[in-house]
């Protein structure tokens, strides 16, 4: 480790020199700007390089390409930053898989259609670089979503299907800025966020992902089949599990997780496995809130 003395210039201004060796590896020279940005644990991360997206990507659709694995490549690149995903020979694909291509296109959070020909498709991210994301009320969107499944799953509310969609389009917008912020301290001071946080919304993200799946899955069976106390519990105990994390609260986290909700369980058997699948989420998310309290 190399130590670098404070320095004062003027009557409030502390300078700090930067190592020669970094200064020539990164390309740098008098006169550029860098990016200084305070870590929770007070660290101070100084990054050479101004936030960027990836430049393009490009899909090349063949006459036995599968939509499925289209769609797979675009969410890979979505989600990998790139800024200009373009969608090659898009008259290889029949008129049917081509509509539902471009309404999965629209889905896409931050991205507008710029260019559609016979030939190709191309979107673009027009929100990344410019705006400030809410984050917190975005996570709360997804998370009061999921709850809302699992309330109505029982009365056979029939926007379920949308109100899923919405959960998956939210959480993929949210997985890209958090990928952005990995790579960038300076997308992390647009997210408001330092490095431990943005880890930890990644893997709450991707529990309120499946989440929200076991309780889409559960609104396929039989109400009378699913105990309402045991819904009730549950829906309490996921919010104490959510809150530990986004309040950093040991105590809830400690309490969602410990909590037994075995005796209200289905004795229906595919039913049971589902309530298992649930219980063993909460107890995931709420590990990450006891994580947070112990520093990891």
């Amino acid at each position: 480790m190399e130590k670098r003395k404070i320095q004062k210039t003027g009557r409030a201004t502390f300078t700090v020199s930067l190592p020669k060796s970094w200064v020539v590896k990164n390309s740098l020279s008098s006169g550029d700007e860098i990016s200084i940005h305070e870590e929770r644990d007070g660290c101070l991360l100084v990054n050479s390089k101004e936030e960027k997206l990836l430049n393009r990507g490009v899909i090349f659709i063949r006459d036995d390409s599968c939509l499925n694995d289209i769609i797979r490549k675009v969410i890979s690149m979505y989600t990998k930053r790139m800024h200009n995903i373009s969608i090659k020979s898009i008259n290889n694909l029949s008129i049917k898989d081509y509509i539902v291509l471009k309404k999965y296109l629209k889905r896409l959070t931050g991205f507008e259609i710029v260019i559609e020909d016979k030939n190709e498709i191309v979107i673009q991210d027009f929100i990344t670089s410019t705006k400030k994301i809410s984050l917190i009320q975005l996570i709360n969107r997804a998370f009061n979503i999921s709850r809302l499944i699992l309330k109505e799953s029982v009365n056979g509310d029939n926007n379920l299907p949308e109100w899923m969609e919405e959960v998956e389009n939210v959480c993929l917008f949210l997985n890209r800025q958090l990928n952005l912020g990995l790579h960038s301290s300076a997308k992390l001071n647009n997210l408001n966020i330092g490095i431990e946080r943005c880890l930890r919304y990644i893997k709450l993200i991707h529990n309120l992902e499946k989440m929200t799946s076991v309780f889409y899955e559960l609104s396929n069976y039989p109400t009378k089949s699913i105990s309402q106390e045991w819904i009730k519990q549950i829906l309490l105990t996921y919010h104490l599990a959510y809150k530990s994390i986004i309040n950093e609260d040991f105590i809830m986290a400690t309490e969602a997780f410990e909590f037994n909700l075995k005796d209200y369980r289905s004795k229906d058997n595919i039913i049971f496995y589902n309530q298992k699948i649930i219980e063993s989420i909460i107890k995931d998310v709420a590990w990450i809130g006891i994580n947070t309290y112990r520093g990891f």
